[in-house]
């Protein structure tokens, strides 16, 4: 199997970021970039790579801006801050995480960033993931 197929066998079981495609893969980085870039069917947004059919269906992309936000997912701390947010104070999520506020802040500001959060609520989109 070629290298772009091995790629492409892997994100046609979901998006994720270059570094998760690289641990995934076991391929070097500039050969992933080689590929990613010369390839018709693969898509690169902001912090993930996922094929162009995927996108363009998924029932998360009225939430995603130029990220892709099912990459978040991958990210246990992030999904687990999304997970509890609203029902929980940042401050108490970062205890039960054992993670610092400044920490909790940060991933709930990127998660704002990227639109899961709005109005202070976790997006009704996402709520099913």
């Amino acid at each position: 199997m070629s290298r772009e197929k091995d790629i492409i066998s892997v994100l046609e079981q979901r998006p994720m970021s270059f570094t998760g495609l690289k641990d995934e893969t076991g391929l070097e980085n500039g050969v992933i970039q080689f590929y990613v870039n010369s390839s018709e069917r693969i898509i690169k947004k902001k912090d993930a790579l996922m094929l162009k059919d995927e996108c363009a269906n998924c029932d998360l992309k009225s939430v995603c801006r130029q990220s892709c936000v099912r990459t978040v997912f991958e990210d246990r701390r992030k999904r687990l801050i999304l997970e509890s947010y609203g029902e929980k104070r940042q401050s108490k999520i970062a205890e039960m995480l054992s993670l610092s506020e400044a920490t909790v802040s940060y991933h709930v500001s990127r998660l704002k960033e990227l639109g899961l959060i709005q109005n202070g609520k976790v997006v009704d989109d996402v709520k099913c993931f």
